[in-house]
């Protein structure tokens, strides 16, 4: 913290910042009002999303999809904004951490900085990302059930606490990490439009070939939240199923 706050104003000189220090105290209130932030957002786009008619207002259809969403063995694959399956069971995932929850939350970050996305690019922002998927994580665990259920407030629990969730978003970054300029390039875009409100918010899919037939045995089994799959460069054969954000959708890429 002494660090950055330096490098931020210069003009502390040698000011040493330890615990239970006004600065220190400040900085921390500071930093877990944003965190807290990051999370509401994160609650408020899963709520939108769960409610929407893709899923016909049925709590069978949103457990069973938050089921997949969340699997460990399958990659985690909500991170993803596409997940394609062709007729001959080859799956690829398309888009890592640009699925629309995701860049909804990471969204929030871009506005609260101030901070131009283009400004973002020389060094990306891997610890919001970190964040914003870890809170995406949780906030889809209150709809297990099918139904939202959030932890009881001014609980232990419903806290987006460091005790509580820092080893997941540190287990995110071990991917985050690894993601290249080009998958960079894709998630500031998205995050761009969505921040500047580019993009209809709207998570109903009206769509007649949204029939909710997605088959979560036939994603792949793979690591966790410190690894991705990404296939971007495959031939489409003319008989593919697109699952997008978990629900088969028929279409190209």
């Amino acid at each position: 913290m002494q660090d950055l706050a330096h490098s931020i104003w210069p003009e502390l000189g040698g000011l040493t910042i330890l615990p239970r220090q006004p600065f220190y105290e400040l900085a921390k209130q500071k930093l877990s009002d944003y965190r807290n932030s990051v999370a509401s957002e994160a609650v408020n786009a899963v709520n939108k999303f769960m409610r929407s008619a893709r899923f016909k207002h049925s709590p069978a259809e949103r457990a069973k999809w938050v089921a997949w969403a969340l699997s460990e063995e399958h990659g985690f694959p909500f991170r993803y904004e596409k997940v394609l399956t062709t007729h001959t069971d080859t799956t690829r995932k398309i888009g890592a951490y640009r699925h629309k929850l995701v860049v909804k939350t990471l969204a929030y970050h871009v506005k609260r900085v101030q901070k131009p996305v283009d400004q973002m690019r020389e060094h990306p922002p891997h610890n919001a990302l970190a964040l914003a998927v870890t809170a995406v994580e949780r906030a889809l665990k209150m709809w297990e059930s099918g139904e939202f259920i959030p932890p009881k407030s001014r609980t232990e629990e419903n806290k987006f606490s460091d005790r509580l969730w820092g080893r997941t978003a540190n287990q995110y970054m071990g991917s985050i990490v690894s993601l290249s300029e080009e998958q960079w390039e894709g998630i500031l875009q998205l995050t761009e439009q969505h921040a500047r409100g580019l993009v209809p918010d709207c998570d109903d899919d009206g769509s007649d070939t949204d029939t909710g037939d997605y088959d979560p045995s036939a994603i792949p089994t793979s690591g966790g939240r410190a690894t991705i799959e990404e296939d971007c460069e495959f031939d489409e054969p003319q008989d593919d199923r697109l699952v997008n954000d978990g629900r088969a959708d028929r279409g190209r890429q």
